[in-house]
């Protein structure tokens, strides 16, 4: 979520998605992550507010999954994979950039899920997205809205520095 902050992370969907993937709370991935509630569902798959089982610690998590009939699996998996190792070597060069703790592609998932599940584990980004203050608020003053952008740009510039351009920034 890009949240008001200015830190780059994920953008969301709708403020009450469903979920595709046919997850519900409770459901645990892994057996690390316990799912807690749907926070957006957008064109890769879903993100979710989720609590590691052992740690308690509030986390979120990037869910893509697809079944073996899918005809772009592997190229999904390794988009995803890629995803995973080029945020997870970003996020410690710029504190405006969301931190990556950990990722794991997962075949057969299991009952209630598609055959194949990758996922994705960020900090939780506590703030309200842009759309939703805009909504709230109204148009925003210009200097919060320079030190948003100033904040977002900073984040892209370590990213281009290394060579990665972001395709769906929100």
């Amino acid at each position: 979520m890009c949240s008001v902050r200015g830190r780059i992370g994920l953008a969301l969907g709708d403020s009450a998605p469903v979920s595709r993937l046919a997850l519900s709370s409770g459901f645990v991935i892994a057996s690390k992550y316990e799912l807690v509630s749907l926070l957006g569902a957008g064109a890769m798959g879903e993100v979710w507010k989720a609590r590691h089982v052992t740690l308690h610690e509030d986390v979120a998590v990037k869910l893509v999954g697809w079944t073996d009939d899918h005809r772009d699996g592997a190229e999904l998996a390794s988009r995803f994979q890629l995803e995973a190792r080029l945020a997870a070597g970003l996020w410690s060069k710029s504190r405006h950039i969301v931190s990556v703790t950990d990722h794991v592609f997962l075949e057969g998932a299991g009952e209630g899920t598609e055959d194949a599940i990758a996922y994705l584990v960020m900090e939780e980004l506590i703030g309200e997205p842009l759309d939703g203050r805009l909504e709230r608020t109204g148009p925003m003053a210009l200097p919060d809205v320079v030190a948003i952008v100033t904040q977002i740009a900073r984040g892209l510039a370590v990213a281009h520095a290394d060579g990665v351009i972001h395709r769906d920034l929100k």
